[in-house]
């Protein structure tokens, strides 16, 4: 199945980045609402948790938003939306919607909207990303090897997706269409279906050690399992009462270190261009 950037839509009306996390807010709350129905446990994540615990929000600067889930409760919310479905979003996966989405971790979309991105995949509805917990081996040396892997499979899953127009190097993308042609040829689908195989060998509840391993940002992130579920903990997230891991103040330190301190300004950016109110054009039509 070819690999191809999301592109049946036709932009009707443009619309702020505060109407998009207004979409987002929404997105999240159906989520939370879902996940409490039917006992899953899932966390705030990365920069969704600083707005958490530093602006009970939002930060000012981002305009998406991340939770994960231990891998038993990734898997049984996929089960239970096996029709793509939560609610009146939709959900983007290497099940769902392969030839968009051939990534290790789920998207819920509200396709009613668009948004151009800073990244390869160059539109994208308003979004929420939901990413499993996984156990991680004890042993260092075996730890080391697994991340190796992962980082393998990434590197191969980015090279069978990336537009290679984005290369500008008339010669540089020539060569890369000749290298990575096998590559494309198998599809990212593959290797993020081999990364999260490879991410299930270690149990999440029965490993001293866990991360995001299959879409996180590398070795950084492991971390004790006690600090996801040593207790639980709320906090609200523009108005609504969102679980955060028990040990979030450990959690944070270990990826950002002074969490509470505000960055730079260079550091402070967006991953959206713009956003608009779109039309879905009727493929088998012709329109």
């Amino acid at each position: 199945m070819k690999y191809h950037i999301e592109n049946d839509f036709k932009k009707k009306s443009k619309i702020s980045i505060a109407q998009v996390k207004t979409l987002e807010i929404e997105i999240l709350r159906t989520f939370v609402t879902f996940c409490e129905e039917h006992d899953l446990k899932y966390f705030l994540a990365g920069g969704t948790l600083i707005g958490a615990v530093r602006h009970q929000g939002f930060v000012p600067w981002d305009d998406d938003m991340d939770v994960s889930m231990p891998r038993p409760d990734f898997e049984r919310f996929r089960e239970l939306t096996s029709d793509g479905k939560l609610g009146q979003f939709e959900i983007r996966s290497t099940i769902h919607t392969p030839e968009i989405h051939a990534r290790p971790f789920d998207r819920i979309v509200d396709p009613r909207y668009m948004t151009s991105v800073k990244v390869d995949q160059m539109f994208i509805p308003p979004w929420i990303d939901v990413h499993a917990l996984d156990g991680l081996p004890t042993d260092p040396k075996e730890d080391k090897k697994h991340w190796q892997t992962a980082r393998f499979y990434k590197w191969w899953s980015l090279r069978a997706r990336k537009p290679l127009c984005l290369e500008k190097n008339i010669l540089k993308r020539f060569v890369k269409w000749i290298v990575f042609a096998p590559a494309r040829w198998i599809g990212p689908k593959y290797f993020s279906d081999k990364l999260t195989e490879n991410g299930k060998k270690y149990s999440f509840y029965d490993s001293e050690y866990i991360a995001a391993y299959v879409a996180g940002y590398g070795r950084k992130e492991r971390m004790p399992r006690y600090y996801f579920t040593d207790g639980e903990e709320k906090m609200w997230f523009e108005g609504i009462l969102c679980s955060v891991p028990p040990h979030y103040d450990l959690v944070l330190k270990h990826m950002y270190g002074d969490y509470m301190r505000l960055p730079p300004k260079k550091k402070r950016v967006t991953h959206m261009l713009g956003a608009w109110e779109v039309d879905r054009e009727d493929k088998k039509n012709g329109k």
